[in-house]
């Protein structure tokens, strides 16, 4: 069985109640991985991991431990980088999906708006989370969850 990563201190909160209504109805182990508590429902797939308070600790752990077959909530770009050079599969809490072919342009695209806001050419922006973008996610999230689970039929 594969389970749900999430680099969980930047995830909002209605994503990751989503998250966790996925998990307990399909049963898929899921874990919010962090290095600080983060608020969550209580549910039996679920596991909350507290990494130390180092910088990239989170990310380290979620690359140490995260399997090929497992799937990653992430918006941080330069560990979906590092996790789809491992061949696993990433989503950004937009309904994003970062893979081989993406990635590279999206990390490039990413150093540059950071370069800009560094110099104070442009300001970072982040769209608001809507209806629109929950249903992107959900639908993302189904879809890739379904792949997942006709891959371990095939498998037997």
């Amino acid at each position: 069985m594969f389970s749900l990563w999430v680099d969980a201190d930047s995830c909002p909160v209605e994503i990751r109640k989503l998250l966790i209504r996925f998990s307990n109805r399909l049963e898929i182990p899921l874990y919010y991985v962090a290095n600080r508590m983060i608020p969550h429902e209580e549910a039996k797939y679920f596991k909350m991991i507290i990494t130390s308070t180092d910088e990239g600790s989170a990310d380290d752990y979620i690359v140490e431990n995260a399997s090929p077959e497992d799937l990653v909530i992430t918006r941080d770009i330069p560990l979906a980088a590092r996790l789809v050079s491992k061949g696993l599969t990433c989503l950004n809490d937009r309904g994003d999906i970062f893979t081989e072919e993406n990635i590279g342009e999206k990390l490039a695209l990413r150093n540059l708006n950071l370069d800009l806001f560094m110099q104070g050419l442009k300001a970072e922006s982040h769209t608001q989370l809507g209806k629109k973008e929950m249903n992107r996610f959900a639908n993302a999230l189904d879809r890739l969850i379904q792949k997942k689970l006709k891959e371990i039929k095939t498998d037997f």
